[in-house]
């Protein structure tokens, strides 16, 4: 992609910014964004670097791209902006698109995310992506012992079948620590079946769940995510809830078998793709 098309990207982008605000790197794709005293925004867009280009597999260019100057820059930058916001005594909120735990993702995503974040697990407060269209979450750890989570939010849009759906987190006014979601979504069947009878009634969003409630989870520390995976090994109640809420309990509830049940809790377990695939095996 050129400079050009980046630059232009880079114009769009900042009109929802305030300038004393943000610093952008056209050339990588990335930002940051002082948003309250203390905490910064760090962000990782889907045109460059961590995303599209580096580290999405069905992208051809990834296969170009994975040792480009740019994509070491863009490493450098990620460590020396977390490394600045905890001499500043500042929090960090990761933002991205796709997850790095993804089996689409490369490797080389993961080996560098999984211990950059784990060593500066004091200074971010959440790591938020997408992508996927669906309710996940990926523990970060080494070893089994975890040290982050990231929250995959679904869509608003229905591609897989899911109901839309949005996500509000509460944070810590002081520490800025997610301390619980919650999660919203439209009933499409209802939603249809009022379309069908000729009714202009007003289609309403509704609380789905809030995560602490939903999966009795005494706080939404990586210990107790982590700890929610091996629930989901004994308790096929409560998986069922998680492949329920997994597309906004919308239409496609998919019997789900063994193998099945083993991917969903390593995609629960990996925050990079090798860490899934030997959970896999």
């Amino acid at each position: 992609m050129g400079d050009a098309t980046r630059e232009r990207h880079a114009d769009h982008t900042s009109r929802w910014l305030l300038h004393h605000t943000h610093q952008t790197r056209p050339q990588t794709y990335v930002s940051q964004h002082r948003i309250w005293v203390r905490l910064r925004v760090v962000s990782v867009t889907v045109i460059q670097c961590f995303d599209m280009l580096y580290r999405y597999q069905l992208n051809f260019y990834t296969l170009l791209n994975d040792q480009t100057s740019q994509y070491f820059e863009h490493q450098r930058w990620i460590e020396l902006t977390l490394a600045r916001a905890t001499r500043n005594g500042e929090k960090v909120l990761i933002i991205g698109h796709i997850p790095p735990g993804q089996v689409t993702t490369t490797e080389s995503f993961g080996d560098f995310y999984v211990p950059i974040v784990t060593k500066y697990k004091d200074t971010i407060v959440g790591q938020v992506f997408g992508h996927n269209h669906e309710d996940q979450f990926e523990v970060v750890h080494v070893d089994g012992h975890p040290s982050g989570v990231i929250y995959i939010a679904p869509s608003v849009t229905p591609f897989l079948d899911n109901n839309p759906s949005y996500r509000i987190y509460h944070m810590d006014p002081k520490t800025y620590d997610i301390l619980d979601y919650d999660q919203y979504h439209i009933d499409l069947k209802e939603a249809n079946s009022l379309a069908r009878q000729n009714r202009s009634e007003e289609i309403k969003w509704r609380l789905a769940y809030t995560a602490r409630n939903e999966y009795n989870l005494p706080d939404v520390t990586p210990a107790s995510w982590w700890n929610l995976t091996e629930r989901f090994e004994e308790d096929q109640q409560l998986f069922r809830k998680y492949q329920a809420n997994k597309r906004g309990r919308g239409y496609a509830q998919d019997n789900c078998n063994k193998a099945c049940k083993q991917f969903v809790i390593c995609s629960a377990r990996s925050a990079s793709k090798q860490q899934l695939l030997q959970c896999l095996t």
